[in-house]
């Protein structure tokens, strides 16, 4: 969706652009709010293991740079209301930024929850 909302800014598309930022902002709160669920109803904690401690600390630093990256791409929802659409230098780090973590949540879902399971 940060992706969509990248090509409609370059093609001038401020209304197409502005919702898909404000999808990927819901699916970013979605995300964190299903990570909390998963704490709340963990069957182990963070001083049970090596795997809990790997695991609450991984995904929690995970959570906050979500946290963090909704915010940066809320900002440059706001600088985007307020000035032109040839001004977004901001939105761009923003989804880089948000692009970075997504490929982090790639790597930690395979090791925390595909690997740790045995299938593979």
């Amino acid at each position: 969706t940060i992706t969509a909302s990248q090509y409609y800014i370059s093609a001038g598309k401020e209304i197409e652009s502005k919702k898909y930022i404000m999808y990927t902002i819901i699916l970013g709160i979605i995300f964190v709010y299903l990570q909390y669920i998963e704490y709340k109803n963990s069957l182990f904690s963070i001083s049970d293991s090596i795997y809990g401690s790997l695991f609450f600390s991984l995904t929690g630093f995970h959570g906050i740079h979500v946290m963090m990256g909704l915010i940066f791409i809320y900002i440059a929802y706001i600088r985007l209301s307020q000035s032109t659409i040839t001004h977004h230098l901001n939105f761009v780090f923003s989804a880089i930024y948000y692009h970075f973590v997504d490929i982090v949540w790639i790597f930690l879902y395979a090791i925390l929850y595909i690997w740790s399971s045995g299938l593979l």
